[in-house]
């Protein structure tokens, strides 16, 4: 089952989260890089680097698309182009500066054309409507070295899969990092990366904020005590899916949220309602602290 059904309670006395349904399907296709050709491709003969990996189903896509149908009253097909743990470079196109042997965009710009073809062959030219992507990524930028040239970067792979694909807008996820128990969670590096994201959000007509909800959920437990920590480590972070790769990430019913966050605010966007406004406040702290609040304005 790769839609869940979730009970979210989200207040200041109970902060809980449990998936109704917690199995999971994988999703999606892994994209190797040809150690032969470097290119991507299907098959894991003769094989190098990943290009993209599937999902071993603990992710945001299948509420995003349920939300998505409720709200628009259209179908949606999600082409699943992700890899995680890479910084917003390995997103450009190979070569130029991108230096890491992967092929992401390549094998995104490959299985994305042929998902448009296949939708357009199936049920006729008319079929394919709105184009957008959404994105969760910044964990792995928020180290010094990587983090100063993030806004650049960012809107340059923005901008090229705007103009490869064909797309519209894009919807942004706000990033955290991970999160143990006992500590280490860089809060300067994530705050860097917050605010540099809400400036891309607020300074382009074309990228819209999908969801705040992993950065709020990272700074209420980086503020708190030991004892909140392991409570909210607990509801949120626990590893009560069939994912080995999820024991310090959003559990199935955290990212569900997320999705239906994206959707929603992505359905308002396309109907023309409104758009997310981030305004935040910068602290004089080192921190560099984002406060937020919303407004709500005509497209």
């Amino acid at each position: 089952n790769t839609v869940y059904d979730y009970t979210y309670d989200y207040d200041a006395k109970k902060n809980i989260f449990t998936a109704v349904k917690p199995s999971t399907v994988n999703i999606g296709k892994t994209v190797y890089v040809s150690v032969s050709n470097n290119k991507p491709v299907f098959s894991s003969t003769d094989t190098g680097t990943f290009s993209i990996q599937r999902s071993y189903g603990t992710q945001m896509s299948p509420y995003f698309g349920k939300v998505w149908y409720e709200k628009t009253g259209h179908k949606l097909v999600i082409v699943l182009a992700a890899n995680r743990g890479e910084s917003i470079s390995h997103f450009l196109p190979h070569g130029s500066n991108n230096t890491n042997n992967q092929y992401i965009y390549e094998a995104t710009k490959d299985i994305y054309k042929k998902a448009v073809n296949y939708v357009k062959t199936t049920y006729g030219t008319g079929s394919v409507g709105r184009k957008f992507y959404v994105v969760f990524q910044g964990e792995s930028d928020i180290s010094e070295n990587n983090r100063l040239h993030y806004k650049d970067t960012f809107l340059e792979v923005h901008n090229n899969l705007k103009n490869a694909l064909n797309l519209e807008f894009g919807v942004m996820v706000e990033t955290s990092t991970k999160l143990v128990p006992e500590g280490k969670h860089n809060p300067e590096g994530v705050n860097y990366i917050h605010n540099v994201q809400e400036q891309i959000i607020n300074e382009n007509s074309d990228i819209i904020l999908g969801s705040t909800f992993s950065y709020d959920n990272y700074n209420s437990i980086i503020d708190g005590d030991s004892a909140s920590l392991k409570k909210a480590f607990l509801s949120r972070y626990q590893l009560n899916d069939d994912d080995f790769g999820n024991s310090y990430h959003f559990h199935a019913a955290a990212l569900s949220q997320i999705g239906k966050e994206c959707a929603t605010n992505a359905a308002k966007y396309v109907l023309g309602q409104a758009k997310v406004k981030v305004i935040f406040n910068k602290n004089d702290g080192s921190d560099n602290v984002a406060q937020q609040s919303f407004e709500v304005g005509n497209t």
